[in-house]
Order: structure tokens, then sequence, then C-alpha cells
């Protein structure tokens, strides 16, 4: 509600306030937008802003965060290179996806990507472990 104070002026804040449901808040801001000669900022903005705050909210349930130490995971450094990958290659995707399971399922690990360019010509999914992280140091380019 402080942020609506500071955009719309408290009358204007208080009436949104009141409002059950985003759809009705959106609805009230665009009815006072229409009637009212007190709202300072263009109605498209202060509309568009509403609306994309709404829209950006997100619920996390369940345990969120690392699940294990970062100390835990650099343990073991599985670096991409060492799996059929090089600097500068026309395609890392699949030296990636060797690396992750050749290396990171199953331990504590860091999948690793040196300095460097690579493109990607291949999209990999990586899943099906836990406890790891991926450290991208180099530069992707999708191709």
């Amino acid at each position: 509600m402080v942020t609506l104070v500071k955009l719309v002026g408290p009358a204007v804040a208080e009436e949104l306030h009141g409002s059950v449901g985003k759809s009705e808040a959106s609805t009230a801001l665009v009815n006072l937008i229409r009637t009212s000669s007190t709202v300072m900022l263009s109605g498209r903005f202060l509309l568009a802003t509403l609306l994309t705050a709404s829209t950006a909210c997100a619920q996390l349930t369940g345990r969120v965060g690392p699940t294990s130490t970062t100390a835990a995971k650099r343990a073991k450094i599985c670096n991409v290179l060492d799996y059929g990958g090089t600097i500068g290659s026309s395609d890392i995707g699949p030296a990636i996806l060797n690396t992750f399971n050749s290396c990171v399922k199953g331990n504590y690990a860091t999948l690793y990507l040196p300095a460097g360019s690579y493109n990607m010509a291949t999209w990999v999914t990586l899943n099906g472990a836990s406890n790891w992280a991926f450290q991208m140091d180099g530069v992707i380019t999708r191709t």
C-alpha cells in the first residue's frame, strides 16, 4: 500500500487497497484513471505497472534453497574439457551432457565450464541429480 500511496496518493491507494482481488484492483485502477484528474502519472504506465506486478508473483513451496553446502559440491570438480569439450567448440552441448552423466550424477559435484567461448547447437537437459552446482566461467552462444 505504501508504494500505491507514493504513486497515486492516499485517497486512490485506499480505494485500491479495499479491492479483494488483483483483477478487481486492475478494474478499480482503470476506472480511477478514466474519472480522476488527480492521478499525475500516465494511465497506461500505472496500469502496466500494476499488471506487471501481479503477473510476476510466484509461490514457492516445499524446501527452497541449497540442499548441500557449496564446500560439499566443490569436493569434486567435473571439468567439461575432461569429458570431450574443447574451447571454441562448435557444439559444447554433448560434452556438457557427458560430463553431467559421467561425473556429476550420484556425486556432490560441480560441473565446470572453463573461461572461453563455446557454441551450442544441441540443447541438453540436466536432470536426475541432486546436490550439484554449475560453474560457468565461459560464454555459450546458441547456434
